[in-house]
């Protein structure tokens, strides 16, 4: 599904030209015996058979350690890479890969430290720089990865991802003129790869350049039909410039493609209740209560944390509640997930937003009017916080293995959350989903930019296998919380001068959204008290008074709401489904 060819083919080209000068002397009696070397009158040194051997070996090594990182056997790709660095320890790229499997595992520091060996080895290694850069970003330290992204652009300056790990991390500290340059390369240098297509139109948005915005997004699109970021990008786009239709157009074919995206599902239920078409949404709405997949839907759950740390002593207390708050919202996501049967693969995305605690607004940050975001406010903080993306993939798996897949992902992130949180005021946005049958990923049949390199991977999004060795990007433009925080203020608003049923209702469905569950079930409880003899009402908030209690992690009042749902419908397959779930491992 997912492959290392652009580093395949490096190596084995490599070890090819490697063997070639070697073993003619070798054939030819050059070495001594196993453990002997062999200098000419030029004190050039010829390898030993025994080196040979060992080199041979380690790129066996190499070839499964691939195939196995292709089946997201990180485990299995890490003991076979280790053997491959003992085999081979002049070489830089055993390193490289060790540390991608262990990057992959969520062991950030052992990874880096492989990242390290390599360039020791090769203090010009454009990829251990790249990873490098990668890592660091992904701890929230945005200088360090900065620098090196800027060595592998030094060595590599004509690689289109190189560009793009660049012009991502200038646009996270908030240099567009050089984030646009660097994105604009990248297109030039690959301008059928879909990703960087897309964050070019992003980059554009954010700075008010809403046609040529418009325009990159529709050709990503072109490139890969089933772009789902893309659409929603699109429809956002279009709600903005006031095309409600096209708006609407773009939010249901993102949910045809993804069901489980609660963020385009909320945009679009927003749009249709500013139409006044509160039958239309509240069908959409009701299928944002599912917990887990059925056979074609994707996963509605998501988590949002907002949480904002301090240094002083005097907010010790709203620090560890905000840690509590975390932990607790980290702890039902993850058991959300081991309710899935472990033969299901699961994507999860993951959105890290960081502002710097010493964070100083400086408006007048670029010298070309035209650079500068379009909008600068009282939220301009908001507007220049940083945010890192990432993409883990859960295979089919035993169910000791999802075990172990789910312990190391969330102690990843918790450690994503300490480190990065040491500097900055940080949020985190978790989406987990599964691709719809029939929405191809992104594959050599399915884009003009696979057939043309001949790869293969699973998204277009944030994926290291089509962006290089990237596995991870610093996201510039609007995000998912973006996304949401540009409608939530209206909500709560329109909410507090209008108690209505469906604006209750309405705002219950953001809350879920965000994965707050308190805020959730206090707004369906009230749309309830306001239903009378409105049985589709009354099943859409038990629905979502249900599903508030799952976010909660109380999961027999879950159960019990979910049956009075089915009292009311015995048909409900949103209850039935959920019920089933809730019960499979009594």
């Amino acid at each position: 599904m997912r492959k290392f060819a652009f580093l395949l083919s490096l190596i084995l080209l490599n070890c090819s030209l490697l063997t070639s000068a070697a073993l003619p002397k070798f054939l030819g009696g050059s070495g001594l015996g196993i453990n002997a070397q062999k200098a000419n009158l030029e004190n050039n040194y010829y390898p030993t058979y025994w080196e040979n051997l060992m080199h041979e070996q380690s790129t066996l090594n190499l070839k499964q350690g691939f195939y196995d990182l292709a089946k997201h056997n990180y485990k299995a790709a890490e003991q076979t890479f280790a053997k491959a660095t003992i085999k081979d320890p002049s070489k830089p790229y055993p390193h490289i890969f060790l540390g991608i499997s262990l990057y992959w595992q969520g062991r950030l520091e052992e990874a880096m430290a492989e990242y390290r060996a390599a360039l020791d080895i090769d203090p010009e290694n454009a990829q251990a720089h790249q990873l490098m850069g990668i890592a660091y970003a992904w701890k929230g330290e945005v200088n360090p990865a900065l620098e090196h992204f800027q060595a592998a652009y030094k060595k590599e300056p004509n690689r289109a991802d190189v560009n793009m790990n660049l012009g991502s991390t200038y646009g996270a500290l908030n240099d567009y003129e050089n984030s646009l340059f660097h994105f604009r390369r990248a297109v030039e240098l690959e301008p059928r790869h879909p990703l960087y297509v897309y964050q070019l139109g992003s980059l554009y948005e954010f700075l008010g350049r809403d046609e040529l915005a418009k325009e990159s997004f529709k050709k990503s699109l072109k490139i890969y039909p089933y772009y789902e970021e893309a659409i929603l990008a699109l429809a956002v786009l279009s709600e903005k410039l006031g095309e409600s239709a096209r708006a609407k157009g773009y939010y249901s074919k993102a949910l045809s493609l993804k069901p489980g995206d609660s963020i385009a599902r909320l945009r679009l239920v927003n749009l249709l209740l500013k139409q006044n078409k509160f039958e239309e949404a509240t069908d959409i709405i009701e299928r944002a209560f599912l917990i887990a997949p059925t056979s074609n839907e994707g996963l509605a759950l998501s988590i949002s944390y907002g949480g904002k740390s301090s240094n002083s002593t005097k907010n010790n207390a709203q620090n560890n509640k905000n840690q509590n708050d975390l932990d607790s919202q980290l702890a039902g996501f993850k058991k959300r997930l081991s309710k899935i049967s472990p033969e299901e693969e699961i994507d999860i995305e993951v959105q890290t937003e960081l502002t710097p605690k010493n964070f100083n607004p400086i408006v007048e940050k670029t010298s070309s009017e035209v650079l500068k975001p379009s909008k600068f406010d009282e939220k301009y903080e908001q507007t220049l916080a940083s945010t890192f993306s990432r993409s883990f993939t859960l295979a089919p798996a035993t169910e000791e293995g999802r075990k172990e897949q789910l312990d190391k992902l969330f102690d990843g992130l918790n450690n994503v959350l300490k480190e990065g949180s040491k500097e900055n005021n940080i949020k985190m946005f978790l989406q987990a989903s599964s691709l719809k049958k029939d929405a191809p990923s992104l594959s050599a049949q399915n884009t003009a930019y696979g057939q043309a390199q001949n790869s293969i991977g699973a998204k277009a999004t944030y994926n290291p296998y089509n962006v290089g060795n990237d596995m991870g990007l610093w996201v510039v433009g609007k995000t998912w919380l973006k996304y949401i925080e540009e409608v939530q203020n209206d909500i709560e608003e329109k909410t507090l001068k209008e108690p209505t049923i469906q604006n209750y209702i309405l705002s219950g469905f953001m809350y879920l959204t965000l994965g707050q569950g308190k805020q959730a079930l206090n707004s369906f409880t009230k749309a309830n008290k306001l239903v009378k003899d409105n049985n589709k009402l009354k099943e859409i908030c038990f629905l979502g008074i249900g599903t508030s209690y799952v976010v909660l992690g109380r999961e027999e009042e879950a159960k019990n709401v979910y049956q009075q749902v089915l009292e009311i419908n015995k048909n409900n397959k949103i209850a039935q489904s959920n019920l089933e779930i809730l019960t499979a491992e009594e």
